[in-house]
């Protein structure tokens, strides 16, 4: 099965009229079957134009339709041979005695429907039919009933339709209540099928024709058991539709329906997940996650594990420079997102493996560079960078003297540019205003853990003085910014901050104490003095042992969840060495 369902309609009429361009150029003789209502108009304007230009002759081309309305003249203005001499006929080189559409005056209508089949018989079936899909599931007129129709019929028209086409009326009561239609058994016998469907509000009729059982009750079902119905479910398929009808005509193999049809159940599973997300509120009843726009990359971690990025990187980012983004790329650009966003001063943070190596807030880009650089130097190097502020020529010049794979800010001077394009494979991405998704998930064991991404953001009134020693107001202001970058480092994580600026941190270690140690160590080879410097914990301390150590450094005030069993053991030692403690209630785990 191949069925065509467009996103965007009007980008898709040059490729269905031209595959149509296409049969008639291999056949000139081709019997085309032809819908009426708005869903084809810009097909017939696209397929006039082409003749126009000399791209294809319908001279000896014979097209019949599906319908007409009863009681209308040919002349009407809302008859459907009206609407094919106004939208196509009138404007080709077609034959008028080769158009076929049924008689609206004809006297008996029984007697018009044999005719009309005949006809239809005569010239051997139409080798495309072009189909649209009513909201109801209509093909032609073929309304939902309790059996299907096979041949020419008159129809009683339901008021779902006669709603959808009173746009086309002056009211509601001027549409016609019946209608000529062709059978489905005559539409069967097509040797292709297009269907053509536009807009979102027929997501779900057309999953229930491609999806659902074959009734009658949804007359395009019956889809279902034709051999080549073509589907193209985005416009990432009509560059492949339209390469194998010009390969081979009106025809397709199994594999080529198999992968259409793929494509389209693509689109319909998307819109299921959708709604069943919806309805389920949160709940999480189920584990519906439906993605598109594939990309894949270079390679995932390591190079012999394939790697793909489902999603729009598009709607992110625009990528001005650089080489392909690759797995682990995205993987630091999503922790350097997630870390900017928690800061509204003006500040720059070097990413390494997921986890800041240096971070500062400051007045200008080139002052916040310069100390979140000084944070740890050889991190740095092959890092990923990324401000909220715009990089001018002076943050750009000092910038530009590191290697680095990935920049990341919203705006850069034209100047600034120049400057970082200098080196051919560094990745600049101008970060664009895009909503992300509050849950958080993960492949684990046969299965997947869910969980709501850690929005949290402490301020000064989550704070909980635990101490006799307040902090100072500067030093609240680096606990919070402090807690801000062991929130987004791997536990169990400490960080060391003073001025706003990130001294040095200890990040996915196996004991809190290492991951003290490892931070002292790394300030004092960098050079910076910890006294008067604050320490963040990501989870409690079930010991004094680690604010002990801190103390002896010159660290004088701490910032952590609590909730230790042990608690008071801490606050009892931070009490006795004039320590400041402030505890907030909310742990940071990031496994």
């Amino acid at each position: 099965m191949k069925v065509i369902v467009t996103n965007s309609y009007d980008e898709s009429c040059a490729v269905v009229a031209g595959m149509i361009r296409d049969l008639v150029n291999a056949k000139p003789n081709a019997k085309l079957g032809l819908a009426t209502g708005g869903t084809p108009v810009p097909i017939y304007q696209k397929l006039a134009q082409m003749n126009k230009a000399g791209e294809v002759d319908f001279s000896a081309v014979h097209t019949v339709n599906l319908d007409e309305y009863c009681g209308l003249p040919g002349t009407h203005d809302q008859s459907y041979r009206y609407f094919m001499q106004k939208n196509l006929f009138d404007h080709i080189d077609i034959l008028p005695e080769n158009t076929y559409v049924p008689s609206g005056l004809a006297e008996d209508p029984e007697e018009e429907c044999r005719r009309y089949d005949e006809l239809v018989k005569s010239f051997g079936y139409a080798d495309l039919q072009l189909l649209g899909l009513g909201r109801n599931g209509h093909i032609g007129f073929n309304e939902p009933a309790d059996e299907f129709d096979k041949v020419t019929h008159c129809v009683d028209l339901q008021e779902s339709t006669i709603e959808a086409n009173k746009r086309f009326f002056a009211s509601a009561d001027d549409v016609p209540r019946q209608a000529y239609t062709m059978g489905i058994q005559t539409i069967m016998r097509a040797r292709t099928i297009l269907m053509v469907v536009s807009g979102e509000d027929k997501a779900q009729i057309l999953h229930d024709a491609l999806c659902g059982p074959i009734t009658p009750h949804v007359p395009a079902s019956i889809l279902q058991l034709h051999n080549d119905v073509i589907i193209v479910a985005s416009q990432a398929q009509y560059k492949p539709l339209l390469d194998m009808l010009m390969e081979h005509g009106a025809t397709s193999s199994l594999e080529e329906r198999r992968w259409m049809a793929k494509e389209a159940f693509a689109v319909s599973s998307h819109y299921d997940s959708a709604i069943f997300n919806y309805f389920d509120a949160g709940e999480g009843s189920a584990f519906r996650c439906s993605v598109n726009n594939q990309k894949q990359l270079r390679y995932g971690e390591n190079p012999h594990q394939k790697g793909y990025f489902y999603g729009n990187l598009d709607a992110m980012f625009d990528q001005i420079h650089g080489k392909e983004i690759s797995y682990n790329n995205l993987l630091d650009i999503n922790a350097a997102v997630d870390l900017i966003d928690e800061y509204e001063d003006l500040t720059f943070a070097i990413l390494k493996h997921n986890n800041a190596c240096g971070l500062a807030s400051r007045p200008t880009v080139l002052e916040a560079w310069t100390d979140a650089l000084a944070g740890d130097p050889v991190s740095a190097f092959g890092g990923v960078l990324i401000t909220n502020g715009v990089i001018d020529k002076a943050a750009a010049e000092e910038i530009n003297k590191i290697f680095f794979e990935v920049i990341i800010a919203p705006d850069y001077d034209v100047d600034a540019l120049e400057i970082l394009g200098q080196k051919k494979n560094r990745i600049i991405l101008v970060r664009k205003e895009a909503k992300l998704p509050k849950k958080q998930f993960r492949a684990l064991l046969n299965g997947v853990l869910v969980q709501d991404k850690d929005m949290n953001i402490e301020t000064v009134a989550d704070l909980r003085t635990v101490t006799d020693k307040a902090p100072t107001p500067e030093e609240v202001e680096d606990l919070l910014f402090a807690n801000k970058i062991v929130k987004n480092s791997k536990s169990n994580a400490i960080v060391l901050a003073k001025g706003k600026q990130l001294l040095a941190s200890g990040v996915g270690q196996t004991s809190r104490v290492d991951a003290l140690k490892q931070a002292i160590e790394k300030a004092k080879s960098f050079g910076f003095d910890l006294n008067g410097a604050v320490m963040a914990s990501d989870a409690f301390f079930p010991f004094p042992d680690c604010v002990e150590i801190a103390d002896k450094e010159g660290i004088t005030a701490v910032i952590q969840p609590g909730g230790s069993v042990k608690d008071d053991l801490t606050f009892a030692y931070c009490n006795e060495h004039g320590m400041a403690m402030v505890t907030t209630g909310i742990r940071h785990f990031k496994h």
